[in-house]
């Protein structure tokens, strides 16, 4: 199963930040480096021991808990928003006849237009 936790990062970014910094930086003072003169990023050392085998523990702490986030809350709220999305599918299929895809063009653009049905503009914006 993939687990969509960029939602979870998202929410949590001071923390995405801070763990990517624990590893990050202590690292810079090991890696020579500097500016070429078409403004890119040149590494003169060599690397590929400093990458090689770290230290994953916070990071992987870190994707541990946004994973339970994942699981505790946008699995929870997709698995209770899915039986409504269905129930609206079938209220529109039993007004008009349009493909599923429109459908449920049609149900995202009334959630978005607080549960009101869409402004003909709207509409056309979308096709």
């Amino acid at each position: 199963m993939i687990f969509p936790v960029s939602a979870a990062i998202v929410r949590d970014q001071r923390s995405y930040d801070a763990v990517l910094e624990s590893f990050s930086r202590p690292l810079l003072s090991a890696i020579e480096w500097g500016w070429t003169s078409e403004r890119e990023i040149a590494v003169r050392s060599d690397t590929a021991l400093l990458y090689r085998f770290f230290d994953a523990t916070s990071l992987a702490e870190y994707l541990y808990d946004r994973v339970v986030d994942t699981v505790r809350t946008d699995l929870r709220e997709e698995l209770a928003f899915l039986p409504m999305f269905d129930r609206a599918m079938e209220g529109v299929r039993a007004i008009v006849d349009m493909p599923d895809r429109r459908a449920a063009l049609l149900i995202r653009l009334m959630l978005q237009n607080g549960d009101a049905f869409p402004t003909a503009s709207a509409v056309s914006s979308t096709n």
